[in-house]
């Protein structure tokens, strides 16, 4: 036995995403869990899959195992995500390949990007003025990048830089992300009528007694419902939960979230085909963290791969566009 024959070896079943209707053997020498995205070699083409199953011992027959070419060290797919896919695949008749192929669109999706972000150094020693000390409060309360320091916040690079400078303040990465500066203090809705309220109110308490099951709001245009989804959209994502708001075309996205952001004071992340691939990519990357979010998107945005979904709200649900 040759040194090569010798290292131990883990054997699975992928998904690739590609038309393919099944799953596939890989090997590799690190030990993978379920539900890692790997790039793995499909007649000469270099795809994306999903681990779907592992392996107790090497799979018999006559024929070679590929070995599982790279794998994401930040993005898995859970378990929730891995039996929509197959629903999906099995409900509309298409390949399981296929239906993956929508979550993990392409290679692009797993690059990563940072941002600077501050964190205080808890044994400085000198005397602050007042505006050091409001700026040592705010990164103390949320956890804000640079970018959103200068542009958001007016403050200035060279006085950030002075803070670094002077060991005030502590300079970090993290992988980019699609958050918007989310600030619940900064909300801004209608006070809702007697009637909204009730159906609020309704729809809470259904919540409460986990009581999950599609409702149905009957409204005309300009009778109130989008105030509704508002104040529901708060609910959640003050419990730092995602939101997805199904618009049925891109067009109308427009005015929606135009009100949006006049009542949060953010704008939500817009998913359509129309979107740039980087914005694609840290939308996506967003959604399998779990980070707290609001989507609003066309049919598509359906396949992000969240992994802390509270709500879906589908306006318009009567459109023929769905």
């Amino acid at each position: 036995m040759n040194k090569k024959d010798s290292i131990k070896k883990y054997y699975y079943n992928v998904v690739p995403a590609h038309n393919y209707n099944g799953t596939l053997s890989y090997c590799s020498e690190i030990n993978l869990k379920f539900g890692s995205i790997v790039t793995i070699d499909l007649r000469k083409k270099i795809v994306l899959g999903c681990i779907v199953k592992r392996l107790l011992k090497k799979p018999e027959g006559n024929f070679k195992i590929k070995s599982i070419l790279a794998h994401s060290p930040y993005y898995f797919l859970d378990k929730k995500i891995i039996d929509f896919f197959i629903w999906f695949s099995n409900y509309n008749i298409c390949s399981l390949g296929a239906s993956l192929k929508l979550i993990l669109l392409n290679a692009d999706i797993l690059k990563t990007e940072h941002d600077n972000y501050f964190k205080i150094n808890k044994n400085y020693k000198l005397k602050l003025t007042n505006k050091q000390i409001l700026f040592l409060k705010l990164i103390n309360n949320h956890i804000l990048t640079e970018q959103i320091l200068i542009s958001k916040e007016n403050y200035r690079k060279s006085f950030i830089n002075n803070l670094v400078k002077k060991n005030i303040i502590i300079k970090k990465q993290k992988i980019k992300s699609a958050i918007f500066n989310i600030r619940k203090e900064k909300f801004n809705l209608n006070k809702l009528t007697d009637h909204q309220e009730k159906i609020y109110t309704g729809i809470l308490h259904n919540l409460n007694n986990k009581n999950f099951k599609p409702m149905y709001l009957d409204g005309t245009t300009g009778s109130g419902k989008t105030e509704v989804y508002f104040k529901i959209i708060k609910y959640f994502l003050e419990r730092k939960k995602q939101v997805l708001v199904l618009i049925p075309e891109i067009a109308l996205s427009t005015q929606w979230v135009s009100r949006f952001e006049k009542a949060f004071n953010f704008k939500p992340n817009i998913w359509n085909s129309g979107i740039r691939k980087s914005e694609k990519r840290l939308i996506w990357q967003s959604a399998i963290k779990g980070e707290t979010m609001i989507a609003v998107g066309a049919r598509s945005s359906i396949f992000l791969p969240f992994s802390n979904l509270g709500l879906i709200i589908v306006d318009e649900e009567n459109d023929i566009s769905y």
